[in-house]
């Protein structure tokens, strides 16, 4: 049925150097204001030094994007393509952040790093291509510090009919492949309620829900230790606007 919202897995991409790197301009030209936004919150929601890991980096936007906004951090990529994570150290030099960033091979359900390891965790639109989360959500409520921040957000899931209306709509200007990979996304993506379920499932507390705009939502816990000067992500007017949309914002002082 064209309207049930099921979850259909997103086929397997972008095995070649060649394609990863194609993938990677196009984000950078039609992603900025996800990734912008993203990384805004990430930096406000953390404390403003200490040693931070992003599981499921790609190509590397988001790590990068953090590093280049702070000074006093050290952040870890992960990543289980050897393709994104050679384009993501590529990046890095190019961005003059590589003295920071560490990109590494890595399975996200069997971290390679300590118990209470990092300030604050991350990940950003990697969830869906997951058969079972659980056990990545797991590691990484492991690694990060009691005290520190766990951020993870992901596409809406949307059903066939809605992803593909989507898609025309706020892809308007997207490539034929940026197209299809939004909608393979998005129909691939979880439900509110599952992702509701996942807070359950971490055991950390203090977690909670968030939706950004109609497209994305997370499970999201500002640290304790979060910085007391907010950074904001210099851009144009409208993509400033745009990029708040995907900006979480707490108005509860948890410190």
């Amino acid at each position: 049925m064209p309207f049930k919202s099921q979850r259909i897995m997103e086929p397997e991409v972008m095995e070649t150097l060649e394609e990863v790197y194609a993938y990677d301009r196009l984000s950078l030209k039609y992603l900025s204001i996800l990734h912008n936004g993203f990384i805004e919150t990430v930096i406000n929601a953390s404390p403003e030094k200490g040693r931070f890991l992003e599981v499921g980096c790609g190509t590397g936007r988001v790590t990068i994007g953090v590093a280049k906004y702070t000074e006093q951090i050290r952040i870890v990529g992960i990543d289980l393509s050897d393709s994104m994570l050679a384009v993501a150290k590529d990046n890095a030099t190019t961005e003059g952040v590589n003295h920071r960033v560490q990109f590494r091979y890595a399975d996200g359900k069997e971290l390679p790093f300590e118990d209470n390891a990092f300030d604050a965790v991350f990940s950003h639109n990697m969830l869906h291509h997951l058969h079972d989360p659980i056990p990545v959500i797991l590691e990484m409520a492991r690694v990060v510090k009691e005290d520190g921040a766990f951020l993870i957000r992901d596409l809406v899931r949307k059903s066939r009919f809605m992803a593909r209306l989507h898609a025309n709509f706020f892809g308007l200007t997207y490539t034929a492949l940026m197209k299809k990979e939004y909608f393979d996304s998005m129909i691939a993506a979880f439900s509110k309620q599952e992702f509701e379920s996942f807070i359950a499932l971490s055991g950390i507390e203090g977690l909670t829900y968030t939706q950004q705009f109609i497209t994305h939502h997370g499970i999201e816990k500002p640290s304790i230790r979060k910085r007391e000067t907010p950074v904001s992500i210099p851009d144009s007017f409208t993509k400033s606007i745009l990029k708040n949309l995907y900006v979480s914002r707490y108005q509860v002082d948890v410190k």
